[in-house]
């Protein structure tokens, strides 16, 4: 939903609001991403899961979230 919003201020033309709306959306990501990686660490049985994870060790990128 913020990176809906970002790009309607970028297309606006409204750079700074997108700016700060992108830094918002990427401080979210990375806070939900340690929360997952904590999850998953604590559960060993979500690691066995190809279906959602696709390595053995698991871990936690911005690179990997899809846009």
């Amino acid at each position: 939903m913020m990176r809906n919003r970002s790009d309607a201020y970028h297309r606006k033309g409204k750079k700074s609001a997108a700016y700060k709306l992108d830094s918002n959306c990427e401080s979210l990501c990375e806070d939900a991403l340690e929360i997952l990686q904590e999850i998953v660490a604590a559960d060993a049985s979500l690691q066995k899961k190809k279906r959602y994870f696709n390595t053995s060790t698991f871990s936690v990128d911005l690179g990997s979230i899809p846009s």
